[in-house]
């Protein structure tokens, strides 16, 4: 089960807990068109937070 992060009543990403790590779980629109099914993909939040860029890219 997710928590679904929000802005103006869009669902931009979910949070999905597994072994007590959080990640991001995000509908990869490209690859969904691609395949014709929803395609998901799953990146450690620590990762994104602690990362060392100045603009973070979710793709």
């Amino acid at each position: 089960m997710g928590k679904k992060i929000k802005f103006d009543n869009k669902v931009l990403f979910e949070l999905e807990i597994i072994n007590g790590e959080e990640f991001l779980v995000k509908e990869d629109k490209v690859a969904s068109k691609r395949a014709g099914r929803p395609v998901y993909v799953m990146k450690p939040l620590h990762e994104i937070i602690k990362s060392d860029k100045p603009v973070i890219y979710l793709k």
